[in-house]
């Protein structure tokens, strides 16, 4: 992903899981999280880890490589989960 660890943690703990979304965020560490969806035993472990940034000229671009691990979803709600983060974690351009 084009994303600083610290962007990526800002988003993921704010807006993506906000209280009206039905996840629980819970940190496991600085670059490791639990998400679980309320009234499920659902689970997913994202786990980031910076990467040496890409170089088109003199820009520079992040690379971020994130692990998802699921845990108890069904097909739907990895499906939907999927696509929340796609929403969420999307960056426009031109």
């Amino acid at each position: 992903m084009a994303y600083t660890a610290e962007e990526f943690r800002q988003v993921l703990n704010g807006s993506f899981t906000g209280p009206e979304s039905g996840l629980i965020c819970t940190a496991i560490d600085r670059n490791s999280w639990k998400i679980s969806m309320a009234s499920t035993k659902s689970i997913l472990h994202i786990h980031i880890q910076p990467a040496p940034a890409r170089r088109l000229g003199s820009l520079e671009i992040p690379v971020l490589l994130v692990n998802f691990k699921f845990s108890e979803f069904s097909s739907q709600q990895k499906k939907s989960l999927i696509d929340r983060f796609n929403r969420y974690f999307h960056k426009g351009g031109g």
